[in-house]
C-alpha cells in the first residue's frame, strides 16, 4: 500500500467537492473567568505549588479578584512583573539584548530588573557571564524567580483555557476521549482502545536554546491520572514499538523527560515507522524550529482507517495485551508554525504504520514522508468520520479563526526556506535546498530528483 492511495495533495476546491472540508457557523465563545480556588480543585493544584504560586501572581498583576483567565496569564508571563516566573523566551531575548549592550540603566520593565538581578557586582555593568550565572540559578530552582519553560506556559494556559472557554491551541475541539491535563503537554485519551487520540504541545526555538540536555529516561510507566492507561507489558513480545506522541528529544528537562515516558503518551508503531520515518519527522519538525525561529504547536495521534481513509470496524483493527491497546492503520502529526514576522504555516503528515517502509535515509524514504503529506483540515474529517462525527466537528487549532482559518485548506508545503541547511540535516532531507539536491531539480511534492541522504543507523538501534 502506498501513502498516496490515500489522496494526499487534492485542492481545497477538490475536497470541498469531496466533502472533506466543511466549517459549520457557530456561536462566539464568551469567556468565562474561573475562580482560581475552584480551578485548583478541578485540576489537583496544591495550595504553595508552583501553579497555585503562578496563578496567584497573574490575579495580583491584573484585577485582583481571585479568578484568573488565560489572557491574564499569558500577559503577565510575557512581562513578569514581579519577576516571580521567566520564560524561555525572556531568557533568550535577555541574553540577545546583554550582547547588544550591557549597561543595566539601559534596560525597563522586567528586563530592567532581570539586569538589576544579575548584576552581582552591581558596577552598573551586566556581563554574559553574570547573565549566564543569574540564568543558571533561575533554571536550578536556587533563587526567588522560577524557569517557566515555554511547553510548560503552553501546558498551563491550555488547562486555564479549558475552564474560561478560551481558544487555545492545546484544546482540540470535537474530539471524544478522555482530557488529561499533564505539565508539558494535553492528552485526550481514546478509552475504548488504550490509545491517545490526540497529545498537543508546543517547541519553541527558545526552549530548545534553554533546555537542559536531559538523557532519555526509557523509564515507561503507566498514567497514574488516567483509569483507562496502558502498561509496558501490553507490549511486551508484540513486535510494535511504544510510540511516543510527543517526541522524548521535544522534552526541555528532566520533568519533561520523564512525563514523556507516560503510557498515555505511547501508540503502537512498528518498529520501522517508529525509529525510522517517524523520527526522520520528528527531528526535521524540530530543526525547523531551530532554523525557522518559528513556534511550533504539535498535534500527534492515530487513525484507525483503510488506505482510502475510510474508518475500520473494530473487528479489523488489531489489539495487543491484556488491556487490549488498539494498533493503530496510520499515525499522524500536525504542525502550526508561527514565523517571527506574525505569518503562519500549518501541516499534516499521515503515515502508514506497517513494516514494509523504507529503513533507509534515501529518496524511497523521502517520497514516502512528503507523499503523507495533506490538509489539515482533511485529517480533520479524517477524525471527525472515525468517531462518528459530522465534517467540520473536528477543530485541531481553534485558535485560528477568519482568514488565518483557510491555513488548514492549504495544500501541504512542497518547498520550505531553511536558512543554513546544512547544519539542520534532518529538515534538509524532507525539504531539500537547491544547494543540496545532486542531480536534477524539485519541481513539486510528488516529483522528487536525488537529494541528501541520511544516515538512520540500523532498526537494531534503540530509538
Amino acid at each position: 500500500m502506498r501513502t498516496n492511495e490515500l489522496k494526499q495533495g487534492a485542492s481545497p476546491k477538490a475536497l470541498d467537492r469531496q466533502g472533506l472540508i466543511h466549517t459549520p457557523v457557530g456561536k462566539v465563545a464568551v469567556t468565562t473567568p474561573a475562580n482560581i480556588g475552584t480551578l485548583e480543585t478541578k485540576m489537583g493544584w496544591a495550595a504553595g505549588s508552583w501553579q497555585d504560586k503562578l496563578l496567584q501572581a497573574a490575579d495580583q498583576s491584573g484585577n485582583k479578584d481571585g479568578k484568573v483567565t488565560r489572557a491574564e496569564l499569558d500577559s503577565y508571563l510575557s512581562a513578569s512583573p514581579d519577576l516571580q516566573f521567566l520564560t524561555s523566551t525572556q531568557l533568550q531575548k535577555m541574553s540577545g539584548d546583554v550582547a547588544k549592550s550591557n549597561k543595566v540603566a539601559g534596560f525597563t520593565g522586567w528586563q530592567g530588573k532581570v539586569a538589576q538581578a544579575a548584576d552581582a557586582n552591581h558596577d552598573g555593568q551586566l556581563t554574559t557571564a553574570e547573565l549566564n550565572t543569574f540564568t543558571a540559578g533561575v533554571k536550578g530552582g536556587t533563587g526567588k524567580t522560577a524557569w517557566m519553560a515555554d511547553q510548560k506556559a503552553a501546558a498551563l494556559l491550555s488547562a486555564v483555557a479549558s475552564q474560561t472557554n478560551e481558544a487555545d491551541g492545546l484544546n482540540s475541539s470535537g474530539l471524544k476521549g478522555n482530557s488529561l491535563q499533564h505539565d508539558y503537554m494535553h492528552i485526550t485519551e481514546d478509552e475504548t482502545r488504550h490509545d491517545p487520540a490526540i497529545v498537543s504541545y508546543v517547541l519553541t526555538p527558545q526552549d530548545i536554546a534553554e533546555n537542559t540536555n536531559p538523557q532519555r529516561a526509557n523509564n515507561f510507566h503507566a498514567d497514574k491520572s488516567d483509569p483507562g492507561t496502558s502498561t509496558p507489558s501490553d507490549y511486551a513480545s508484540s513486535g510494535f514499538d511504544q510510540g511516543h506522541q510527543r517526541a522524548a528529544e521535544d522534552s526541555v528537562d528532566d520533568n519533561a523527560m520523564n512525563e514523556s515516558f507516560l503510557m498515555t503518551n505511547m501508540a503502537p508503531q512498528t518498529p520501522e515507522l517508529n525509529r525510522m520515518s517517524w523520527r526522520v519527522i520528528e527531528t526535521g519538525v524540530r530543526q525547523l524550529v531551530q532554523a525557522t525561529g518559528a513556534k511550533a504547536t504539535v498535534n500527534t495521534g492515530s487513525l484507525f482507517v483503510d488506505a482510502n481513509g475510510k474508518p475500520l470496524p473494530d473487528s479489523q483493527i488489531q489489539k495487543i495485551g491484556k488491556d487490549g491497546v488498539a494498533v493503530p492503520t496510520y499515525s499522524f502529526k500536525t504542525v502550526l508554525l508561527e514565523y517571527p514576522d506574525g505569518h503562519k504555516q500549518a501541516m499534516a503528515f499521515v503515515m502508514p504504520n506497517k513494516k514494509d517502509l523504507p529503513v533507509k535515509g534515501d529518496a524511497s524514504m523521502r517520497q514516502l514522508i512528503r507523499g503523507s503529506m495533506m490538509p489539515v483540515s482533511k485529517l480533520e474529517n479524517m477524525i471527525a468520520a472515525q468517531q462518528g462525527t459530522p465534517p467540520g466537528s473536528v477543530k485541531l487549532y481553534p485558535e485560528l479563526t477568519g482568514s488565518d482559518a483557510a491555513l488548514k485548506n492549504a495544500p501541504p508545503p512542497a518547498q520550505m526556506k531553511i536558512p543554513n541547511a546544512k547544519n539542520y540535516s534532518f529538515a534538509n532531507f524532507i525539504w531539500p535546498q537547491a544547494d543540496s539536491v545532486t542531480v536534477g531539480k524539485m519541481q513539486g511534492l510528488h516529483d522528487l530528483d536525488d537529494g541528501p541522504t541520511l544516515d538512520l543507523g540500523t532498526l537494531a538501534h534503540p530509538k
